[in-house]
């Protein structure tokens, strides 16, 4: 198992019930929309007020969703990059 494979499913409890999508730009760009605009800061969603600045001057939004326990209840984050989508991992660790 590789180390960002790890580190994702250390989210993750039931892994045999549960899900991990990693997307990039999943939102706005299939909608032919930038990020800014299309976005709101919500401190619970995006890793830091800064990533979201960076994310909307970059158009580059990388968000993390995953159930770690069963498949109703979920988590997500938001992030400029997959760097800090990681970084929020490895300081967060488990929900």
């Amino acid at each position: 198992m590789i180390p960002a494979e790890r580190m994702l499913r250390s989210l993750i409890n039931k892994p045999n019930f549960t899900q991990i999508a990693l997307t990039w730009n999943e939102d706005h760009s299939p909608m032919y929309e930038v990020a800014d605009g299309y976005y709101e800061f919500d401190s619970s969603v995006w890793v830091s007020q800064d990533e979201y600045l960076k994310a909307m001057l970059d158009n580059s939004v990388w968000t993390l969703h995953w159930y770690p326990d069963t498949p109703i209840g979920s988590c997500k984050i938001m992030a400029s990059s997959l760097e800090a989508i990681f970084e929020w991992i490895d300081k967060h660790g488990k929900t």
